[in-house]
């Protein structure tokens, strides 16, 4: 029975467990580190691709390389209507009302209203309405009054508007009072339109003649008037 020394064997293990016990653990934590680098270089080389997009400019990179892809963008054009030159050609009727005013040295007429119908080219069947002003004498066949005034010619096709320019008014009757057959001349200036006269511009002369029952206060008559020119439209 040994009861100085204790078991022999036991000592044994114990010795070898002392020696072997540091390496070991060694060995094992440089196996683990050996296993998270692999795993580190294993997660680079299988990097998710990553996608970048600016100013019309993709780029793409996957696994250390770049791939660049280009999107150009068409320009945007915008195209302007033609323009084309038309002989326009066109006779209306209708009424017009007005005001004439004799107190002063010279009267004045206001047209308060011109409406009517007719035809012209570009808008076909058609109305006109309008406005304007021109002078009187008291002379018994005045001339040369002019006359202004603003106004448009109008269809389901399309639709001019102008000012008058350049014109005149004459009528002659018996004394200070009674009918009097005025004719008046000028120009009608284009200043736009709308569908088949759209934009429209140029001149456009006119000649008619307007029946009145008498020379003074509130005054309707009928007209007639005949249009020839040269517009340009866009379309």
């Amino acid at each position: 029975m040994n009861t100085g020394t204790g078991n022999p064997r036991t000592g044994k293990d114990r010795a070898l467990r002392s020696t072997t016990g540091l390496p070991f653990k060694l060995g094992l934590i440089a196996v683990g580190a050996l296993a998270l680098a692999l795993a580190g270089c294993g997660g680079s080389s299988v990097a998710k691709p990553t996608t970048t997009t600016k100013a019309g400019v993709t780029t793409t990179t996957k696994a250390g390389k770049s791939k660049v892809t280009t999107t150009t963008k068409a320009p945007t054009t915008t195209t302007q209507p033609s323009s084309k030159t038309v002989a326009f050609s066109g006779s209306y009727s209708g009424t017009a009302a007005m005001l004439i005013d004799n107190t002063g040295t010279s009267g004045t007429a206001t047209i308060t209203s011109i409406t009517g119908s007719g035809s012209g080219t570009l808008v076909g069947a058609s109305s006109v309405s309008g406005s304007g002003k021109t002078g009187t004498d008291k002379g018994e066949c005045p001339t040369g009054a002019p006359l202004t005034g603003t106004g448009s010619i109008q269809s389901s096709q399309g639709k001019i508007t102008f000012t008058v320019t350049q014109s005149q008014s004459s009528g002659c009757s018996n004394g200070y009072s009674g009918a009097v057959t005025v004719t008046f001349h000028g120009v009608l200036v284009a200043t736009g339109g709308t569908g088949t006269a759209n934009d429209a511009s140029g001149t456009l002369d006119f000649h008619g003649t307007l029946h009145l029952k008498g020379t003074s206060g509130h005054q309707s008559g009928s007209y007639t008037v005949t249009l020839s020119g040269t517009l340009k439209v866009k379309g």
